[in-house]
């Protein structure tokens, strides 16, 4: 019998593409309004972040990954991209005129491409069979 996750993972992925269906609906009728695509962008990034953490496609990425847990490392990229740049913008968009707006978005973009580079310099660079030996200590 398969675990919860291999359930719950592809069935709130499936949710998540339709959610992205709906809202490119949106996109198309208002192109001009940029809190529709900003919207759309966090549904894609969900929708890939949930299918690529469902463990058949997690231990299918890993499996040919050169580096450790690489899937990991995609799945937090989404997550920073789709929760803490995208959502924070949606906020500023509805909270500023679009003048005031742009330049705010701009920069917490900035911020936000500068933890990613972070995160992903230490992705690369961490004994990757270290921190696997240092992870089964600590549990």
């Amino acid at each position: 019998m398969p675990g919860a996750g291999a359930i719950a993972f592809p069935a709130v992925a499936l949710i998540a593409w339709l959610l992205v269906v709906v809202e490119y609906g949106h996109v198309r009728c208002d192109r001009s309004n940029p809190s529709q695509i900003a919207l759309l962008a966090v549904f894609v990034l969900l929708a890939l972040t949930f299918i690529t953490s469902s463990p058949g496609f997690w231990n299918l990425i890993n499996s040919y990954s050169l580096y450790g847990d690489l899937v990991t490392l995609h799945v937090q990229t989404f997550v920073i991209c789709a929760m803490a740049s995208l959502l924070l913008a949606l906020l500023i968009l509805w909270s500023y005129p679009l003048d005031r707006a742009k330049p705010r978005i701009y920069l917490l973009l900035g911020l936000i491409i500068l933890a990613l580079a972070a995160v992903i310099t230490l992705f690369v660079t961490v004994d990757h069979a270290h921190a696997k030996d240092a992870f089964r200590l600590v549990r």
